[in-house]
């Protein structure tokens, strides 16, 4: 993260989609959320969370 001419922040290092990609060797221990999980925490976030 850093700054450019005009103060904005802007992110280095390519795309966010390249970003976010997993990296079969060094993420091989990654389990996502389960499921039935994931959807409480979208709705307790929903109800709760107010940016």
């Amino acid at each position: 993260l850093q700054s450019d001419k005009d103060g904005k922040l802007v992110f280095k290092g390519g795309s966010l989609a390249s970003r976010l990609r997993l990296d079969p060797r060094e993420d091989k221990d990654f389990a996502p959320l389960p499921v039935p999980l994931l959807r409480k925490y979208i709705t307790y976030a929903r109800n709760y969370i107010f940016p």
